[in-house]
């Protein structure tokens, strides 16, 4: 019976691992619809939010580094903390993949992007 309580303990640590990604949809049905200045503004925004999330990740990920160490070494339970789903840094690309369209669109529409700013990088 123990046995059976540990296995279940562990089974439901692992679930909390981590949240699941809820990435942004790339494209909408009004994109084509909005304004230059509309677009602009989506498009500054998912950068912040990409940069923070992406940055959120990679921070995690160093945290993971240590984790991994500490559970190979010392105690092995402890790898069930480990944020294996990357939700920020899924989350993050899907933005820049929004960008992309967004700026695609805006490029259609002759907006002047060349005021936008660069995107971050992409979380790998």
């Amino acid at each position: 019976m123990k046995k059976f309580i540990s296995l279940a303990s562990i089974f439901l640590i692992t679930a909390c691992a981590g949240r699941e990604p809820m990435p942004v949809q790339t494209a909408a049905g009004a994109d084509y619809d909005r304004s230059c200045k509309s677009l602009e503004v989506e498009y500054i925004s998912n950068n912040n939010s990409a940069r923070s999330k992406i940055a959120a990740n990679k921070s995690s990920d160093e945290g993971d580094v240590a984790l991994g160490v500490v559970g190979v070494v010392l105690f092995w339970p402890v790898l069930f903390a480990m944020d294996t789903k990357n939700a920020n840094g899924v989350e993050g690309n899907a933005l820049l993949d929004r960008n992309d369209h967004l700026r695609t669109i805006a490029d259609s529409k002759e907006c002047n992007v060349s005021a936008w700013p660069p995107a971050p990088a992409k979380y790998d």
